[in-house]
């Protein structure tokens, strides 16, 4: 076992105690950060400048402060960054599609990991979408991903959110749909200002929707390349185990070693879209949350960025 310390010179002494509905995030300066190594791992003694120290598997770049939410140490992070509350984000989230006129008909909440939360507010329901070779629509849910978290793992994310009822399953639209992306970092230490980039995200979101749904449109249309499809599950690190399931689907893999070599394509697949709902059904039969979210999130993305790119390798 190794020890180490690391001096913090901190620039703002005050606390930022931030309370809501009986909850608190607040943070502390750091004085000192004594490092114990552990083989491989790490360990990190924090201790800020009234003298408590406290334990953390990591600590951030830059670490200047002492995050708590609930008065249990969860982070550190610098000198500007401000937490807000997953019921401020909520709530500016409502307020600015209120404003919008778009009323929401669904709300759903979940918590990715211990610190992190996901809301989805539905908008509009049994939209149909064509797809060429089969005789009826398909119908889609669509609305507002946001999420938030306490820990850093993740900041503010607004994405158009994609419901396909073929499946009973979503995926998440982020690079296509004009994701926006930003931290809880401000200089004046003001919340409000955070929650204004908010607001602005989510009305430049309002405008992906028709993006969104002409190129789902287009990729209804377009027969995917067994090249491309390879390309797409190398990517996403499709499992052994994921692969059975795909090939249900009609999507059949060779293996080397790890990674996937090649893909043949059954009978079942006509167009991308058939790999867009291979991909969102693989999501219901995996073993982790976790997982689930990397299956739904930018497949589409995913699917139009080998398109072109197979034709160059």
């Amino acid at each position: 076992m190794q020890e180490q310390s690391m001096i913090v010179e901190g620039t703002r002494p005050n606390r930022i105690v931030r309370e809501l509905d009986g909850e608190q995030l607040y943070t502390k300066e750091i004085k000192k950060i004594h490092i114990i190594k552990h083989g491989k791992k790490q360990e990190y003694v924090v201790t800020c400048t009234d003298g408590t120290p406290h334990r953390l598997n990591k600590v951030g770049q830059n670490p200047k402060y002492l995050l708590f939410y609930n008065k249990e140490p969860i982070a550190t992070c610098g000198n500007n960054y401000v937490p807000l509350f997953h019921k401020e984000v909520k709530d500016k989230t409502l307020e600015v599609l209120e404003a919008l006129e778009r009323p929401v008909v669904e709300i759903r909440d979940s918590h990715p990991k211990e610190y992190q939360w996901k809301m989805t507010a539905v908008l509009e329901k049994d939209v149909e979408v064509p797809v060429g070779h089969f005789s009826d629509p398909e119908l889609w849910d669509w609305g507002i991903g946001v999420t938030n978290s306490y820990d850093l793992s993740m900041g503010i994310y607004v994405s158009l959110y994609l419901y396909r009822q073929i499946c009973s399953n979503g995926l998440y639209a982020w690079r296509i749909a004009k994701k926006k992306h930003f931290v809880h970092v401000e200089k004046e230490l003001n919340p409000d200002a955070i929650l204004d980039k908010l607001e602005y995200a989510i009305e430049t979101m309002m405008d992906s929707r028709g993006v969104f749904f002409s190129r789902l449109e287009s990729m209804s249309k377009v027969a995917p390349s067994e090249e491309q499809v390879a390309l797409i599950l190398r990517r996403m690190n499709v499992r052994k185990y994921e692969a059975e399931i795909l090939a249900d689907q009609g999507i059949i893999t060779l293996w080397d070693k790890n990674e996937v070599e090649s893909v043949r394509l059954g009978s079942k697949v006509h167009t991308e879209m058939d790999i867009l709902n291979a991909v969102t059904s693989l999501a219901n039969d995996v073993n982790t949350t976790t997982r689930q979210f990397e299956l739904q999130n930018g497949i589409m993305e995913k699917i139009l960025e080998a398109r072109t790119i197979v034709p160059d390798l």
